[in-house]
């Protein structure tokens, strides 16, 4: 186990320095001056304060700040450092303010500019909420105002930002229904492109609307080497069982559409099958003792991708597992009593898997998983036998995957 886990964190390590990707794009300094360079890319999920660029392929790593920089660009990624009412308000339920009224915060951020046209808009992300912007024709930079807040116990929301919309972003040749607009990027960036082609302006969108989220499906089969330690259990306290386990399901991921896919969530579904018998002689206690387990397991994993090509990268997850048992069976036969003892009902129990892998081209992945779990049941006879069972099971599996859709 002590190796697994060694291994598990020099790959995180040893391939994080391939994850860093620089691409073509610029930057401006606040002297004006524009840089034309290689932009890391880290498909941002918050604004950024800073970011890395190389002036070419084989030059050293250097770091931009905000107060250096007017704008910079990389690929769909468009930043512009501008002087913004950033709303500040959690958006927790447990944190909400009892003012309706925004709480303003002014600073210098990098705003994200998402479209350029007569009507500009931009986007602010941070840890506490969302804030979204809007310039028309190079004037003032305003903020759409959203805010949730709580009134005794009730949760309301000032959507001011509706009537922002009719009264300041408008077309004289038509109404724009704000009844059903969200304070989101989807519906406020519909809005603001369907507003400046109402006005005669081409839009230019500085972000990639088909990055969508993509679900995938695979068939799963592993085999690997068990062993089953038993804590108690009449006599076998103590003795240790190993032996093949095989297993065969499906997994379901979910890939976010953030930072460049690396991140996913899955949920693995298989039914697995160990079984091993050993004899015990324990101060005059002798039997052989046979465990027959088989379980469905349902392994809820996170899982994070390093890429090391186009067409081929490395992932490493970890989760946790609950393992319900069925058709199992711990047996201690010849014991010579008129009844064998036997526990055929065990406990559904939770546990925790970590794996690394290889996939090519989005389909074939290759892995190594480690699990660990207990188990654990108790069966009483009267008059015959109280068989109180606790073991640890551990797996090391060779895994194979292939993605159907």
């Amino acid at each position: 186990m002590k190796n697994f886990v060694a291994l598990f964190a020099f790959l995180i390590c040893a391939t994080a320095s391939s994850q860093i990707q620089f691409e073509k794009g610029y930057f401006v300094t606040i002297s004006g001056e524009r840089v034309n360079c290689l932009i890391k890319n880290s498909d941002w999920v918050y604004n950024p304060e800073s970011f890395d660029y190389k002036l070419s392929k084989n030059t050293e790593v250097k770091t931009a700040e905000l107060k250096e920089i007017q704008e910079f660009k990389v690929n769909e990624f468009y930043f512009i450092n501008e002087s913004a009412k950033i709303e500040m308000s959690s958006e927790k339920t447990s944190d909400l303010s009892s003012d309706r009224s925004p709480d303003f915060t002014v600073k210098n951020v990098f705003l994200r500019l998402l479209i350029d046209g007569e009507v500009d808009f931009y986007e602010y992300v941070s840890r506490n909420k969302v804030n979204f912007f809007y310039r028309k024709n190079g004037e003032k930079l305003e903020p759409l105002i959203q805010k949730k807040y709580r009134v005794n116990s009730k949760i309301k929301e000032n959507l001011r930002y509706r009537q922002q919309l009719i009264s300041d972003l408008k077309c004289n040749d038509r109404n724009f229904d704000v009844t059903d607009i969200a304070y989101s990027r989807r519906d406020l960036m519909s809005y603001v492109q369907n507003l400046n082609k109402c006005l005669g302006s081409d839009s230019d969108i500085y972000f990639n609307s088909q990055k969508n989220s993509k679900w995938v499906l695979y068939p799963v089969v592993s085999l690997g080497l068990a062993n089953l330690e038993v804590d108690k259990g009449l006599g076998a306290g103590g003795t240790s069982l190993s032996g093949l386990e095989y297993s065969v399901g499906l997994e379901l991921e979910y890939i976010f559409n953030f930072n460049k896919y690396k991140w996913s969530t899955a949920i693995e579904t298989t039914y697995r099958g160990f079984q091993d018998e050993q004899l015990i002689e324990n101060a005059g206690y002798k039997s052989d003792l046979r465990v027959r387990y088989n379980s469905v397991s349902t392994f809820l994993a996170l899982r994070h991708y390093f890429y090391l090509s186009e067409k081929s990268k490395l992932f490493v997850h970890i989760g946790p597992i609950v393992d319900v048992p069925v058709g199992s069976e711990i047996l201690y036969a010849n014991t010579g009593r008129a009844m064998d003892p036997v526990l055929n009902e065990l406990d559904t129990n939770f546990g925790l898997g970590l794996g690394i892998g290889y996939t090519v081209s989005d389909k074939l992945s290759i892995g190594v998983d480690y699990t660990s779990k207990n188990i654990a049941g108790e069966k009483f006879v009267e008059a015959n036998y109280d068989l109180d069972w606790k073991s640890s099971y551990s797996s090391f599996s060779l895994k194979l995957e292939y993605a159907i859709f």
